[in-house]
C-alpha cells in the first residue's frame, strides 16, 4: 500500500523502460496514482486499487508509451476539470478491460481503448 497526505506521484514511471508490471497494489490519497511518460514502455497494471488521487488523474499516460489495464479499481480520483480515472494525453495505445472506474471528477476515461 501506498498511502500519501494529498501530494505526490504513487508510481512514476519515465525514461525508456521497456516492460513494467504492477500486480495487486493499493495507491490512495496522492497527487497522481500512476503517471507514465516515458517512451517505448509497455505499463501493464493487474488487479489494483488506485483511490483518491487530491489532484491529478488516477492514472495519466503521456509520450508514446502503451498501457494495458485489467481488473483495476479507480475511484474517486482529481479535484477540477481535466482529471480523470484514466487519460491518455499521449499518442500510445491504452487498453482497459475488466476495470471497475467512477466518481472520477472528470469522467473515467479519457482517449482510452475499451476492451470487454
Amino acid at each position: 500500500t501506498l498511502a500519501g497526505t494529498g501530494s505526490g506521484i504513487g508510481l512514476a514511471v519515465s525514461g525508456t523502460s521497456t516492460q513494467i508490471t504492477l500486480k495487486r497494489a493499493i495507491l490512495r490519497n496522492l497527487t497522481t496514482g500512476i503517471s507514465q511518460s516515458g517512451s517505448a514502455t509497455r505499463l501493464t497494471l493487474v488487479n489494483n486499487t488506485i483511490v483518491h488521487s487530491a489532484a491529478g488523474d488516477g492514472v495519466y499516460l503521456a509520450n508514446t508509451s502503451t498501457c494495458t489495464l485489467i481488473n483495476n479499481i479507480i475511484l474517486s480520483n482529481g479535484d477540477g476539470t481535466g482529471d480523470y480515472g484514466i487519460q491518455n494525453q499521449g499518442t500510445g495505445i491504452v487498453t482497459a478491460s475488466y476495470n471497475c472506474i467512477f466518481g472520477n471528477t472528470s469522467g473515467a476515461m479519457s482517449n482510452v481503448v475499451m476492451g470487454p
